[in-house]
């Protein structure tokens, strides 16, 4: 099950687009992205106090391995990883690097 993201969201009356620059449209998110964005927005773990788990996720994924694990908090540390080694895929781009 998806849940929408109220910011995304326009009245229906109106053509005022998003920020995101879409009308009327509403972005879906998993529950499991909802959980991470709320725990990173009240605080729930600092960098120095993620789970084991979460750190040998994010590794595997900037290292470009397969997911190795159901756990949650490896999961979430997969798709942080995943989401940090695109970004330095683009910034090394728009550099000129290789």
């Amino acid at each position: 099950m998806a849940w929408y993201c109220p910011t995304a969201e326009t009245h229906s009356d109106t053509s005022t687009p998003t920020s995101s620059g879409r009308k009327g449209k509403k972005m879906k998110i998993t529950k499991r992205q909802l959980r991470r964005i709320i725990r990173e927005a009240v605080g729930y773990y600092s960098d120095e106090d993620m789970p084991e788990a979460w750190h040998a996720g994010y590794d595997d994924a900037l290292n470009g391995d397969d997911p190795l694990s159901v756990d949650p908090d490896y999961e979430d540390g997969y798709e942080a990883g995943v989401v940090d080694s695109q970004k330095a895929i683009v910034r090394n781009a728009e550099r000129g690097y290789k």
